[in-house]
């Protein structure tokens, strides 16, 4: 992390890593990118599900509603979560309450940080009908605006920090 408080590495987190995550994940690097231009590759962003069957495509509802957003998501492939990615990770997000306590069962309360994307669970759209995925979508994207500004936020003021403590007058932690 720069300056020990900008998480880098990001972990979006439902169950079969086929719509809620998938989204999610495109969403925020989207974010980011429109935030941060270049430096959004600062951040990693990944995804997985806690009952994922490794390989399986996003679900044709996700990948419909994310062209209808400009999104592509034809290469992914579901991953089941383990341990080695959520000590990967710098941030959990959890799409429901029951995605984060099977996340906090799996690191027994240590780190990674778990938060929970929205206030409400996202509602899983599998097998649910287009307008429903469509919903599902507009939520994420609320959820995912609001973490990518507090992403932006906090490396802004990480490398503001990293210039004092060098003693630099760093104008690139200014940058949009």
């Amino acid at each position: 992390m720069v300056g020990g408080n900008c998480p880098r590495r990001i972990l979006f987190v439902c169950t079969g890593n086929t719509c809620r995550s998938v989204m999610a994940e495109v969403l925020l690097r989207r974010a980011l990118e429109r935030r941060l231009g270049p430096d959004a590759s600062y951040f990693a962003i990944q995804s997985a599900g806690t009952a994922a069957i490794d390989g399986c495509p996003a679900s044709e509802g996700a990948r419909q509603v994310l062209e209808e957003a400009g999104l592509e998501v034809s290469e992914h492939r579901a991953r089941a979560l383990d341990r080695a990615l959520l000590e990967w990770a710098d941030l959990v997000v959890a799409l429901s309450d029951s995605h984060r306590r099977a996340i906090q069962t799996m690191t027994e309360g240590e780190d990674p940080p778990v938060i929970k994307l929205a206030e409400e669970d996202v509602e899983d759209p599998i097998g649910k009908d287009v307008e429903t995925y469509r919903r599902c979508l507009r939520m994420i994207e609320a959820g995912v605006e609001k973490l990518a500004q507090k992403l932006s936020s906090a490396l802004k003021e990480a490398r503001r920090e990293t210039a004092r403590n060098e003693g630099t007058d760093d104008e690139s932690a200014d940058r949009p």
